[in-house]
């Protein structure tokens, strides 16, 4: 098992891309201008980047649990009328293998916390319009 210091060095050493317009490359502890551009133009203030996959980051499940687990969060983001892009976190190593994930705005931090907890997830990033990306550890 690894470390949370591990882990949250393994967290900041992925890239948080969206896979649908627009391309959206999210790196922890940055700023991002095309992303501000597209809150800017969409009038969305934040966002936060989550996954349902592998609970806590300890447990590796299958390709058709997480994906299971998946379909259950954008069904919750649907739900919640929060509008969102599919996306996936691409590890800078082949430490992990890149997990689906979602790119869901104008959510808080607190109902993204919620989220979180929901879907057993240890941390995700989120960040608001001309801020930085940053992890949040639930």
């Amino acid at each position: 098992m690894m470390s949370i210091e591990n882990l949250i060095e393994a967290y900041n050493a992925t890239s948080y891309q969206t896979t649908e317009d627009p391309l959206l490359n999210v790196r922890i502890g940055e700023s991002n201008k095309k992303l501000n551009s597209y809150l800017n133009k969409k009038n969305y203030n934040s966002w936060v980047f989550i996954t349902a996959s592998n609970p806590m980051s300890i447990v590796q499940l299958s390709d058709a649990i997480n994906t299971q687990r998946n379909i259950k969060l954008k069904n919750q983001i649907i739900y919640n009328a929060w509008p969102f892009l599919h996306g996936q976190g691409v590890p800078d190593k082949g430490n992990w293998r890149s997990e689906e994930s979602f790119m869901i705005f104008n959510i808080s931090k607190n109902e993204a916390i919620k989220l979180a907890k929901k879907f057993d997830q240890r941390a995700f990033v989120f960040g608001e319009i001309n801020k930085t990306a940053e992890l949040v550890m639930t």
